[in-house]
């Protein structure tokens, strides 16, 4: 939708590069094109929370560029990545010209708001090696995966850990029962599924048997 804008101007940002932080009075908003990021929140105690990865077709800035406030979240990019900017005023004369992009504006909220929704759930009820499966199969969903069978996106272990809510090390030993267990295969941060099926029982409680 933002690139089809006459507004519109192409941006690049190389992997692990800020897009913008906590605190910043955002100039517009961001729709992603290729690559992915992450939305992540520093905690009182100074640990990253990730919020969201948001891959192409979805908006960075949205919630406080609409609203007129700084923003609470901070997005860096997890691969290289290819957006459009659209300056706030351009937003503004976007939402009053096209009622096409005022839609894609709200269903991306809605979006956002569901995906915040799932996760609370994810999290308040379920153990870690169950929101770690989730979060395999998510990943796999979501971005897809190369000719090698290789999720698209490389989260380092601690990004996995911090989107789950659990400790590094833990994580690490849990993600290790799946690989001994046949469910999934690694090379550095290179994650291949092998048996989707059991990902999904353990991540539906249905199987315990790994622990």
């Amino acid at each position: 939708m933002c690139k089809s804008s006459r507004f519109a101007s192409d941006v690049s940002f190389p992997a692990r590069t800020v897009i913008f932080d906590e605190g910043t009075a955002l100039k517009g908003i961001y729709c992603v094109q290729e690559g992915v990021c992450k939305i992540s929140k520093l905690s009182e105690n100074g640990k990253e929370l990730i919020i969201q990865l948001l891959g192409r077709g979805t908006l960075l800035g949205i919630r406080s560029v609409v609203n007129d406030e700084k923003t609470n979240l901070k997005a860096v990019s997890i691969s290289p990545m290819q957006a459009c900017f659209l300056p706030i005023e351009k937003v503004r004369k976007a939402i009053q010209e096209s009622g096409a992009f005022t839609s894609y504006l709200v269903q991306t909220m809605a979006s956002h708001l569901k995906d915040a929704d799932n996760r609370i759930v994810t999290m308040g009820q379920h153990q870690a090696h169950e929101r770690l499966a989730t979060l395999l199969l998510y990943l796999k969903d979501t971005f897809g995966t190369n000719n090698r069978g290789e999720i698209n996106v490389h989260l380092k272990r601690s990004e996995m850990a911090s989107f789950i809510g659990t400790a590094t090390e833990s994580m690490i030993r849990t993600f290790k029962k799946f690989e001994q267990s046949g469910m999934v295969t690694s090379k550095g941060r290179a994650i291949r599924i092998l048996n989707e099926e059991r990902l999904y029982n353990i991540a539906n409680g249905i199987e315990h048997s790994v622990l």
